[in-house]
């Protein structure tokens, strides 16, 4: 599968689920179902680096502006951003701040569910349920690319700083701040 054929599927599911990540990863099942195991394999992988792209300190922070995030949301949240499509996806990761134009307050930024499309598929088709099994590529630990301090030294976001790191995120999302600190 070629980068171009992975940003299709995912900028088709995407306008013909009208976004809804549950819905878009019933669309990749099902049209990956159509697919080979090596397409299907092959999207598993497309997505893991895509994922990897966005493993970026800038965005981790940007995101901690949208919404209280551990570790899990943070990764939920890369795979939302990738279930938006290739350009929204460059475009956040080249500038975080373009959040503030895509995301409003209570929305969801989290697409668990497009991360499983692959497996989905693939049981449809074997009807066996070990593709994580199968799926056998040596990713070595993600690096945190662009780091920024965005925390407390106890862990915890830090509204001053996020305030001056994302003055337009700030200024829409900022006032879920108020209620806790």
């Amino acid at each position: 599968m070629t980068d171009a054929l992975f940003w299709n599927l995912i900028d088709m599911s995407a306008k013909e689920c009208n976004n809804d990540v549950e819905q878009q990863s019933q669309w990749l099942a099902k049209r990956l179902s159509e697919l080979t195991l090596v397409d299907i394999f092959d999207f598993q992988e497309h997505l893991i680096r895509r994922k990897r792209d966005a493993y970026d300190g800038r965005l981790m922070a940007a995101s901690a502006v949208l919404d209280d995030m551990d570790d899990d949301d943070f990764q939920d949240f890369r795979l939302w951003l990738v279930s938006r499509g290739k350009a929204l996806f460059e475009k956040c990761l080249n500038d975080p701040e373009a959040l503030a134009g895509i995301v409003e307050p209570g929305d969801r930024i989290t697409a668990s569910d497009i991360g499983l499309a692959a497996a989905k598929a693939y049981e449809q088709i074997t009807g066996r349920d070990d593709f994580h099994l199968r799926f056998q590529l040596a990713w070595p630990p993600a690096r945190l690319k662009n780091a920024v301090v965005w925390q407390t030294g106890e862990g915890y976001a830090d509204p001053s700083k996020l305030r001056i790191l994302f003055p337009r995120l700030w200024e829409k999302f900022g006032n879920r701040f108020q209620d806790s600190h």
